[in-house]
């Protein structure tokens, strides 16, 4: 059956809710209608445009609203965003957009921007940590990017826009939160942002700092009370000169160092207390540098983007479930560097009022080492030592111990076209072609002293996607869209060499058809943006179950999403608003392989995700003012499969119970200052996040009750 009737046939199954989208949209509204959305200014497609004439779906966190619901981090945000899932494992973190949720190798599925700087890196799908903090807004942009943002974008994009500086004026603004958690320690955050005093109305400078005290709340038995604390600091430079209004360049430089105790894990699904055996703290660090350079050719304007990223990091788990019944604990410890530069040249021009394209060139090359030891406690059962010794093992040794190293250069070449063919009518047509080399090599690893060796190998990749969009305005204020794009994933290497299992892994492909509408409706008082889409996942990369306990990957298996959202906020008044978000996917296996049999869901993806949101400003004096916010998120009951990485008899799942959080502020602003008492999860929520599986053998819960005070002022 090809793509084209499996999208029939599933569309038919929502025919009526899109029905009910196009009855909305084809409601005359007064020409008066003038919606937020158009003041927004996005660069989701490599170009300034409105926010309701971007042909995708694209959520927006502006400033202003990051403020409002204070939060720090992307993960906070996923109650706000509909068929956003953000997976925090202490410093690690790792994002899923409409249940593209693969189980297995290095590479992520979203992609990550820092202005227009690339920030995935090729560590287990992880992204570096941005923290909030004096941003300009936050892009999720949803379904695959291939065409514009490349490899690893088969999910959707984040992007991180800054603050730029404000030429000719000093300002800023310093924020400090105490916090304290139910279940453990008080914490401490604080935040300054602002302009350096530079009297030039053609360059600017400025700063941000900010530090975080994370208060821990589990009780390790080797590290001790409240041991899951973290400390984290970033500060960014940017620097923006403008000599003329055909040239202008953008600086950025950008640190980051975290600690955390212990990633937060617990011994039974009913306390806050750990057994995990874990000795040392998890680490991470980053600096980052960027280069944007925009010159406008009369024809066209060109921007330059180059960047670089050199990332550290250590993460230690208990792993003693890799070798269960052995009688000994094991502790795991992995350590990352990468480094990365980036390179990309992009055209952007326009005719008539009528053709808008977009060309470029994009370079990437990155290196990657790291290396992994354990530390074992306790004698090992004497019936399991002699099983591992007649293989020749020697069980003095370290269980696992080693290293290996790895790099990629890349190239692409991209380009879209869009062209107004009415007022009202318009398609979009966008390709990439995308190649790549990845080596390995390295020391290689041991296993219980036995040399595996290193793996050397090298593995091509290339692939060509496609983009195609129509578009159709009723009026200024409404507009509907339909589009078919392309995402693509590469294939790599073993992180080491295990007999009987081929060296390296290959590619995945994903196609996503979507329905889609924007505008707004009354007048003004309802802004919506709404989607359904069907997605075909081919080739997908899982993890391959071996006698090693060695993370090991292959191609096994396809899957589809059907899925829906709807975003809208009502404006009840000057002073009150209301904030929907809903996000619906079904996501399955077709087609069986080692981890996953057909039917099972795609791993950690909810079917249905909602937060609703009341924003209330009012007086409490004549100079006083004050601000009421409420936020309500839920997240459906999710499962992870395990199928063939745990021992005869264990459950093939980890399951996490429905998620709810009920979030909480009240201010008082006076001028330019205020102060905010907040309740982050106010009904504390106690849902197991995780069960133990596999090599995972403690429960992970939902964090407790946190209460706290922020004071802002501007200056």
């Amino acid at each position: 059956m090809n793509s084209k009737t499996v999208l029939a046939k599933q569309v038919s199954r929502i025919s009526r809710a899109v029905a009910c989208v196009s009855l909305a949209s084809a409601v005359a509204l007064p020409a008066a209608a003038q919606n937020q959305l158009e003041e927004v200014v996005v660069t989701a497609q490599k170009r300034e445009q409105s926010a309701l004439e971007v042909p995708m779906a694209v959520s927006l966190v502006s400033s202003e609203q990051i403020k409002n619901l204070g939060v720090v981090g992307l993960d906070e945000l996923q109650a706000t965003v509909p068929s956003l899932l953000v997976g925090k494992l202490g410093h690690r973190e790792t994002i899923f957009i409409r249940g593209i949720a693969p189980p297995g190798a290095t590479l992520p599925v979203v992609g990550r921007y820092l202005d227009e700087m690339g920030l995935n890196v090729q560590s287990t799908g992880e992204g570096i940590d941005i923290p909030l903090v004096d941003l300009s807004r936050v892009e999720v942009l949803k379904g695959p990017q291939g065409t514009l943002y490349g490899e690893g974008s088969i999910g959707g994009t984040v992007k991180y826009v800054t603050q730029a500086p404000t030429f000719g004026e000093t300002d800023a603004i310093f924020e400090a939160s105490a916090r304290y958690n139910a279940e453990g320690d008080a914490g401490f955050r604080t935040h300054i942002a602002g302009n350096l005093p530079i009297d030039s109305e053609t360059f600017g400078v400025r700063l941000t700092g900010f530090y975080d005290d994370e208060p821990g709340w589990i009780d390790s038995s080797v590290l001790g009370d409240n041991a899951n604390d973290q400390q984290r600091w970033f500060g960014r430079i940017r620097a923006d000169w403008v000599p003329s209004d055909t040239f202008k360049a953008e600086v950025l430089y950008q640190t980051y160092d975290s600690e955390l105790g212990f990633t937060p894990t617990t011994n039974s699904p009913d306390r806050f207390e750990s057994d995990s055996f874990v000795l040392n703290p998890n680490l991470s660090d980053y600096d980052l540098y960027s280069l944007k350079l925009l010159f406008d050719l009369g024809w066209a304007d060109l921007t330059s983007v180059s960047s670089y990223l050199d990332r550290s990091s250590r993460v230690v788990l208990d792993v003693s479930g890799q070798l269960p019944g052995s009688g000994t604990r094991y502790s795991w410890a992995y350590d990352n560097e990468s480094n990365s530069f980036t390179q990309e040249l992009r055209l952007n021009g326009e005719a008539d009022d009528k053709l808008f394209w977009t060309a470029g060139l994009s370079y990437r090359d990155i290196e990657t080492g790291y290396d992994s030891s354990t530390t074992q406690e306790g004698p090992m059962f004497p019936f399991y030592e002699e099983i591992l010794q007649a293989q020749g093992f020697d069980t003095s040794q370290e269980y696992l111990k080693g290293g290996s190293e790895s790099s990629t250069e890349a190239m692409a070449i991209f380009g879209e076209v869009n062209y107004r063919f009415t007022d009202a009518f318009e398609m979009t047509l966008g390709a990439r072609y995308y190649e790549d080399e990845r080596d390995s090599g390295g020391e290689g690893f041991a296993f219980f002293g036995v040399p595996l060796g290193a793996n050397v190998d090298t593995v091509d990749n290339d692939s060509t996607v496609f983009r195609v969009v129509a578009k159709y305005r009723f009026n200024d204020d409404l507009m509907m869209y339909a589009s078919a794009s392309e995402g693509f994933r590469s294939g790599g290497i073993q992180p080491a060499p295990l007999p009987g299992i081929p060296n390296t892994y290959e590619p995945e492909e994903l196609t996503t058809y979507e329905i889609g509408s924007k505008g707004v409706l009354a007048d003004g008082m309802i802004q919506f943006d709404s989607a359904l889409f069907f997605t075909e996942y081919e080739n997908v990369q899982v993890y391959l179950p071996n006698d090693f306990a060695v993370q090991a990957f292959t191609n096994l298996g396809e899957a589809e999403v059907l899925g829906a959202e709807l975003s809208t906020t009502i404006f009840a008044t000057d002073d009150l608003f209301f904030q929907l978000s809903a996000g619906y996917n079904d996501s399955e296996y077709t087609e069986p392989g080692l981890t996953h049999d057909a039917g099972d869901p795609m791993d950690s993806v909810p079917e249905w995700t909602y937060s609703v949101s009341g924003d209330y400003s009012f007086s409490f004096a004549s100079e006083v003012d004050g601000h009421f916010r409420v936020d309500y998120f839920y997240r459906d009951e999710t499962q992870t499969s395990v199928r063939g990485l745990t021992a005869p008899g264990s459950s093939d799942f980890s399951r996490s119970e429905e998620n709810k959080q009920l979030n909480v502020r009240l201010g008082a602003i006076f001028g330019k200052h205020s102060v905010h008492l907040y309740v982050e999860n106010a009904l504390n929520e106690d849902a197991i996040v995780g069960e133990p599986a596999a090599s995972i053998v403690e429960w992970q819960l939902q964090k407790p009750r946190v209460v706290g005070v922020t004071y802002r002022t501007s200056f």
